[in-house]
């Protein structure tokens, strides 16, 4: 029997989308869009991501902006956010 574990992610409310969104860990998001940690945080640099701070100061990426950067890659992106939790629930990605 393989071992499969569902990949954890927080939800918040996201600032950027205005309304929920899942926010995966930076080596989880790695993994979903097939690229480097280093690209990742060059994304997250150019602002073509974005993501929240957790209070242990570990950060969290936006799955939409993933899915955008990934389908199509936005130059004109706004600036990323840090922004502090106020709430966190669990949710698997299967």
């Amino acid at each position: 029997m393989g071992s499969s574990r569902s990949l954890l992610c927080a939800a918040f409310f996201c600032e950027r989308w205005q309304k929920d969104a899942r926010f995966l860990p930076i080596h989880f998001a790695c993994a979903v869009t097939g690229v480097s940690r280093r690209t990742i945080y060059y994304w997250m640099e150019h602002g073509w991501i974005h993501w929240r701070e957790l209070p242990s100061g570990r950060r969290v990426i936006c799955q939409n902006s993933l899915s955008r950067q990934v389908l199509e890659p936005a130059s004109d992106s706004p600036p990323p956010a840090k922004i502090q939790c106020q709430s966190v629930q669990n949710c698997a990605i299967r």
